[in-house]
């Protein structure tokens, strides 16, 4: 398009065309050439080459895109294997800390599948409801009433 109010010209599916069929061969296309290319360090260019900068930033952006929604549908499913793929878990951690990164990184509070939220995250939700409760009990704050609080507060946010 050599204006943004243009038509497109090129990948557009033709009128008699099975949709589903064009739009697999365009992105098995968009696969091939962005994302299983070699980056411009592994290519075959000569000194003279200026690397296409625009393309590697392109080609990073989707790489990390897919990591990252890779990430959180491993995360959703609770899947701990794939989380530990992802991660490296393996390659970074000994047995024992690879095993209880695995175990311990998902929580599912409210039952059911695809209700899996991470560890940490659950952590903070909850540290902010009790800062808030805190704050709420303006001039009754005591160690005692805030023990109270802490000890009801994961109830609390469960209802």
């Amino acid at each position: 398009m050599s204006e943004v109010d243009d038509s497109p010209q090129k990948n557009v599916p033709p009128d008699d065309a099975d949709y589903q069929q064009y739009f697999d061969t365009v992105l098995d296309k968009l696969v091939d050439e962005y994302l299983l290319s070699k980056p411009h360090s592994q290519s075959n260019q000569t000194l003279d080459e200026q690397p296409d900068r625009s393309k590697e930033y392109s080609l990073c952006l989707l790489r990390l895109f897919f990591i990252l929604k890779s990430l959180k549908d491993a995360v959703k499913l609770g899947d701990g294997d794939r989380l530990a793929t992802i991660r490296k878990d393996k390659a970074f951690l000994t047995k024992r800390q690879a095993h209880q990164a695995r175990w311990a990184s998902l929580v599912n509070s409210r039952g059911g599948s695809g209700n899996n939220i991470e560890i940490d995250l659950m952590q903070e939700n909850l540290n902010r409801e009790l800062k808030k409760g805190i704050r709420a009990m303006g001039a009754n704050k005591t160690p005692k009433a805030i023990e109270r609080f802490s000890k009801a507060a994961w109830g609390q946010q469960k209802l």
